[in-house]
């Protein structure tokens, strides 16, 4: 649930599970909970990935942005960690990791390589109605993170 900055609907991150029903037709049905609540800090999660060997959740957020306001936080990368045996089933706690000061680009795709010190990321430029230029995508490797 992705939101909208405009309505001040901040989105959220859903986990879904199709777990086995014998009553359905298919034999399964689907559980979705939230996961990530939406603020205005953390708002509009866009793509994800898990770092493997510590089950933390990166989110890419895809807010509006603005080059008229250097002090408006624009994209970011989140981590979040897992639920852990407190009783809710949300995450227990998320942290900016990186932030894009460029107006005039946004995150797009996380990749972890296997050992989870290491992802692979795009920075997409584009108009600020939201197109994409051509050409003007780079990855970027971020590297040296603990997995302690």
């Amino acid at each position: 649930n992705t939101g909208n900055d405009a309505a001040s609907n901040w989105g959220e991150t859903l986990c879904f599970e199709d777990v086995v029903d014998a009553a359905a037709a298919t034999g399964r049905h689907p559980v979705v909970e939230r996961f990530v609540l939406g603020n205005p800090e953390l708002r509009m999660a866009d793509n994800l990935d898990f770092q493997p060997r510590t089950g933390n959740l990166f989110i890419l957020m895809d807010a509006t942005t603005s080059v008229e306001d250097p002090n408006r936080t624009n994209d970011a990368v989140w981590a979040c960690l897992p639920d852990g045996t407190d009783p809710d089933l949300l995450s227990d706690g998320c942290l900016r990791v990186m932030n894009l000061r460029d107006g005039e680009a946004e995150f797009t795709g996380i990749q972890f390589l296997g050992d989870g010190t290491s992802f692979l990321i795009h920075v997409q430029h584009r108009t600020q109605d939201g197109r994409a230029v051509p050409g003007t995508t780079d990855e970027l490797l971020i590297s040296g993170l603990d997995v302690h």
